[in-house]
């Protein structure tokens, strides 16, 4: 399952799944130690990785949206 990292507090990493919109909390803990707010996670299990390519992807088609927004 793909996740997005919609942000971090007290120690708990809030996420939306990209399949569903469902949000879910994963402790921080279990993430990887250079996970941020805006990343993409690939969970399978207990094992937590970030998706750098689909990161990637998501911040350009959003940088996009918001400069034809402001024309």
């Amino acid at each position: 399952m793909k996740v997005v990292i919609d942000r971090i507090q007290e120690g708990i990493a809030v996420c939306q799944r990209l399949d569903n919109k469902e949000m879910l909390d994963l402790p921080v803990n279990n993430l990887p130690r250079d996970a941020k707010e805006s990343d993409v996670l690939v969970v399978d299990g207990n094992n937590i990785t970030i998706d750098k390519d689909y990161t990637e992807k998501l911040k350009k088609e959003l940088q996009e949206r918001m400069k034809n927004r402001w024309k």
